[in-house]
């Protein structure tokens, strides 16, 4: 019996061990800022959302721009089923890409539903940005943030920003999290948002900042941002923000069909005459370190100057200084040397000549991005960083658990014998 005892006694305390392990690991993967926003319903924080029944726009927006319906989702809001959210008459959605987690050790994570969600809403004929949940504290973090999100849309039509979500975690209706511990000062966080920015637009890509109106009059040095829009979240009938912004979030609790549950809407001012370029270039890394290569993408509508009649090549690539960046004909750019070159994508579209049928006019589209290569710095100690690694660990100390127990079991039963 005291063996019996003993033996138990030793299977509770392992698996008390086994739950202090795990605890903060498994804090570790799942610290998205956005568990816990609005936490508790009754809690008025800063960011919380005030339900309105109508909503009024600023004077500036209603001549010269169409205010038009847009989503954002994430993991969060579930499965979307992104015909339904077309056919309701939603054009537009901005999609998370992913998130820094808001614990000590702030590691850079995907967001589980990004490729499903941005796959098949552009497949419904919506058109797409996307958003990273930022917790840098410091610039390194933020083009880090930039470069994780740059290779994770590689590939995909973006036509909307990509935009640098810059707002402390909630828990409980007060702030929390790395970013917010930091205690940065405005001209800080504003260069987190240029660093982000200028990695994004490097690329090809139109960038953005979202924020609400604490952040952007207490937290931000607004004068010290670079040229790029703002995507408003400010919860109220009307925008609660003298500045210029070209979207507006006015609710976190909005609905949509072909989504159960909560989601956030905006409204997004398309300013008359204004559209994606009709021919857009983009590079999976701004920097490329030498021995190391780049996808370049190019997107236009193809289908159309078809439609026209008209004749398209496929799209070529060439290099202003093949010394420093060599690229061949898939797209794919290699870095030699360390310096910056122009990669220009070209497209020639010939269209039928009406005044002379069976010939045809050729005109090119283009586009140049500035990419720039470096030596790659040393390689870091290794460390766990992502959940996936972070899992991984806790299944192999699982295994090791597990056989533990069964030698104490064959034991007990031996000894009972």
């Amino acid at each position: 019996m005291k063996r019996f005892f003993k033996s138990t006694l030793c299977v509770i305390l392992s698996v008390i061990m086994l739950g202090s392990l795990l605890t903060p690991a498994v804090l570790a993967v799942t610290d998205d800022p956005l568990n816990g926003r609005y936490e508790k319903a009754e809690a008025k924080s800063k960011n919380a959302p005030q339900e309105e029944a109508e909503y009024t726009h600023n004077e500036k927006f209603l001549t010269g721009y169409t205010i038009a319906d847009m989503i954002d989702v994430s993991s969060h809001n579930g499965n979307v089923n992104w015909s339904a959210v077309a056919a309701s008459g939603i054009k537009y959605a901005i999609i998370r890409a992913g998130w820094r987690g808001y614990g000590s050790e702030g590691s850079v994570n995907t967001d589980s539903k990004f490729h499903e969600n941005i796959r098949a809403a552009i497949n419904a004929g919506i058109e797409v940005g996307v958003y990273f949940y930022t917790q840098a504290t410091n610039t390194a973090e933020a083009v880090a943030e930039a470069d994780h999100t740059l290779a994770l849309i590689s590939g995909y039509d973006i036509k909307l920003p990509v935009a640098y979500d810059c707002e402390f975690a909630e828990s409980g209706g007060g702030y929390t999290g790395r970013f917010y511990d930091a205690n940065l000062n405005p001209y800080q966080i504003a260069s987190l948002c240029n660093a982000f920015c200028e990695r994004i637009e490097s690329a090809g890509y139109k960038a953005m900042i979202y924020a609400n109106p604490y952040m952007l009059t207490s937290k931000i040095s607004v004068s010290s941002l670079g040229s790029y829009p703002i995507w408003l979240a400010s919860f109220s009938s009307s925008a609660k923000y003298s500045g210029d912004y070209i979207m507006w979030q006015y609710t976190g609790k909005g609905s949509a069909e072909g989504i159960s549950g909560n989601v956030d809407r905006s409204f997004y001012y398309i300013k008359e005459g204004e559209k994606p370029e009709s021919f857009r270039v983009h590079s999976s890394k701004s920097n490329i370190y030498i021995g190391e290569t780049a996808s370049l993408t190019a997107f236009y509508d193809r289908d159309f100057y078809l439609s026209l009649g008209c004749k398209v090549s496929e799209v070529s690539w060439t290099s202003s200084n093949t010394e420093v960046i060599t690229v061949d004909e898939k797209g794919t750019a290699s870095g030699v040397a360390s310096g910056e070159s122009v990669i220009t994508g070209k497209v020639v579209i010939s269209v039928p000549d009406p005044e002379a049928p069976g010939t045809y006019v050729d005109m090119e589209l283009t586009k140049d991005l500035k990419l720039t290569v470096s030596e790659k710095p040393p390689e870091p100690d290794p460390q766990i960083s992502d959940a996936g690694s972070i899992i991984e660990m806790l299944l192999n100390f699982f295994m090791m658990f597990a056989q533990w127990i069964a030698k104490l079991i064959s034991s007990f039963a031996s000894s009972a014998g």
